[in-house]
């Protein structure tokens, strides 16, 4: 038997915000945008219904540079492009023969049978790049 769960005001508030955001976001800051819409939605509802996208397979976590995780809504197969600096998140794609390549190389390197693989390319964005070369 399978348990069904509640979509509730706040699940889908939550879960609009993350379509509306269009991008990575902190669980803060996603508490924020909620909040215009369900003021009394505590940041612990945010972490909880996180988690439970997450396990579902509808929301994606990432870390990033600094450390904190930020969320997208699962949209299929792409990586991702982090600034060192900014600590921007930009989703890339990859062409998969490319991949499929490197996947091979992986596996045959060690006693693995690889069923997923993820890419960050840490670097800086340009507009982090553009004050860095200033500086130097």
């Amino acid at each position: 038997m399978t348990i069904q769960k509640r979509r509730t005001v706040q699940k889908s508030a939550i879960e609009d915000a993350l379509l509306r955001s269009r991008g990575h976001i902190s669980a803060e800051e996603l508490h924020l945008l909620v909040r215009k819409h369900v003021p009394r939605i505590s940041i612990g509802t945010i972490y909880r219904n996180l988690k439970s996208l997450t396990d579902q397979g509808k929301v994606s976590k990432i870390v990033a540079p600094d450390g904190r995780l930020v969320f997208e809504i699962n949209s299929g197969k792409h990586h991702h492009l982090q600034c060192l600096n900014c600590n921007k998140v930009v989703d890339c794609s990859i062409d998969s023969s490319d991949l499929t390549q490197i996947m091979r190389k992986a596996a045959d390197s060690g006693e693995f049978v690889i069923k997923d693989v993820s890419i960050t390319f840490e670097g800086f964005c340009s507009a982090c790049e553009a004050v860095l070369s200033k500086k130097a």
